[in-house]
């Protein structure tokens, strides 16, 4: 239903894309599935934005996976939530309280992000 999806580039390296996502042909969601994702690159650098990831069908929980790096169970580096240390491996965290404030996160290599509306719980 979402006509718009497009790209450019300037032929020596910096580009963005982007598009509106909502899901036409599941049986099982029946467009309930929907997000925006944008993509920016500049030089050696890739931003990637994922934002309104949603799904309308209560059956259907949405997840989304911050970080896509194997890390094993010695891994010596922490996650930075805001700043703070905690261990990469086990990593759970729970926001407290009403407050979902924005939540900046550093993964043990070095990626960050920022999550706008901190979730009940990352893990």
């Amino acid at each position: 239903p979402n006509a718009f999806v497009g790209g450019l580039s300037d032929h020596g390296g910096d580009g963005a894309f982007g598009y509106h996502f909502e899901d036409m042909h599941s049986p099982s969601l029946a467009a309930a599935l929907t997000c925006r994702k944008s993509y920016f690159l500049f030089d050696d650098v890739l931003v990637l934005l994922g934002s309104d990831i949603t799904s309308t069908d209560p059956r259907y929980a949405v997840h989304t996976t911050l970080f896509q790096t194997a890390l094993a169970a010695s891994d010596p580096a922490p996650i930075l939530l805001n700043g703070s240390s905690h261990a990469a491996v086990p990593f759970h965290y729970r926001a407290a309280g009403p407050d979902r404030a924005e939540l900046r996160v550093r993964d043990p290599v070095g990626n960050g992000y920022v999550v706008q509306s901190t979730p009940g719980e990352l893990r």
